[in-house]
């Protein structure tokens, strides 16, 4: 990640999606944090499926807060930021769209 002004990049191994805050400060990453299984829920059944976890990421640096773990997907959760940057809306799994 960069930023005008910010010297140091940052690079997030296995981070998805990046959203970026309205003020600019934070970004916030899907991770994956790899297989799981078997998964079964409402109408489906999985040999396995990808875990994530949401962090939010400082971009001009400091250590990344974890806001959600354990977010079963086909795919990368969907998150999008309210237009204040004071919340964060997380959709999962991201391929049915909640």
């Amino acid at each position: 990640m960069y930023r005008e002004g910010v010297a140091a990049a940052r690079c997030i191994s296995s981070g998805a999606e990046g959203r970026v805050s309205p003020d600019g400060s934070l970004v916030a990453v899907a991770l994956d944090d790899g297989p799981t299984g078997p998964v079964y829920g409402p109408g489906f059944q999985a040999v396995s499926m990808d875990e994530y976890s949401v962090v939010l990421v400082p971009i001009a640096g400091g250590p990344m807060r974890v806001v959600v773990t354990g977010a079963l997907s086909f795919g990368a959760p969907l998150m999008l930021w309210n237009d204040a940057g004071t919340h964060l809306l997380v959709m999962w799994p991201y391929s049915v769209g909640l």
